[in-house]
């Protein structure tokens, strides 16, 4: 989904009358029914009001569009129209939502690691994706710690000592064969050439014996290129 605005616009942002201070968040994942944010709704085509938030006065749909309209205008010099603009700003308070959620989350799990520093199996209902080759990750083979959330492959890797855990957590310190067809038109073929010859030197993950995905930690192979 096109949020139509750039996030890092804080004056956009404010004007929208978003203050995270002002949230109240417990949510752990998209799939759980634990979520209790509270955020600015419209209450109908006149007036805007925000749950749990009387700090700021109302303002109606028609102030608010038109305060959007003119913070737009003068950061892209585009004249929008009243459905664009309504659009564009409820797509940008979905996101912001996003954001919070996320942030309530981590700190949630971050502050689980202090009790339970080995790490812990994602919690029941989640459905997120392995900080290292990006599969699908569930309660059922996801695990967290330190160095993020992780499928069961890989792991086992970090654990095995096949791949050291900074590889879930620093994505620029590594290559995968993706990355190395894409910056350098390598085929996998060529890769796997490389490999057999020693010019590339490769931590390979495997799974029940056989092929996972190959990582290629920059620090052991300095005759890759810049990025």
């Amino acid at each position: 989904m096109w949020l139509g605005v750039r996030v890092s616009n804080s004056n956009l942002i404010n004007d929208l009358e978003v203050n995270s201070q002002d949230k109240t968040t417990t949510w752990v994942s998209e799939n759980e029914t634990n979520e209790t944010v509270q955020e600015p709704v419209w209450k109908n085509r006149n007036t805007m009001i925000s749950k749990g938030n009387n700090k700021n006065p109302m303002r109606t749909q028609h102030e608010q569009i038109e305060s959007f309209k003119k913070l737009w205008k003068e950061e892209y010099d585009v004249d929008l129209t009243d459905a664009q603009a309504f659009e564009y700003s409820n797509n940008l308070l979905g996101f912001f939502r996003t954001l919070l959620q996320i942030d309530s989350r981590m700190r949630q799990w971050n502050e689980r690691l202090k009790k339970e520093p080995e790490g812990f199996a994602i919690p029941y209902g989640g459905t997120y994706s392995c900080a290292i080759c990006h599969q699908r990750v569930t309660s059922e083979n996801g695990w967290y710690d330190q160095f993020g959330m992780k499928c069961s492959v890989c792991q086992k890797a970090i654990k095995e000592g096949v791949i050291p855990g900074t590889v879930g957590t620093d994505r620029d310190s590594w290559y995968s064969s993706d990355d190395l067809k894409r910056k350098f038109g390598w085929h996998h073929s060529t890769v796997a050439k490389k490999i057999r010859t020693g010019e590339l030197k490769v931590r390979h993950i495997k799974n029940n014996g056989g092929h996972w995905m190959y990582v290629f930690l920059k620090e052991e192979n300095p005759n890759l290129l810049a990025p």
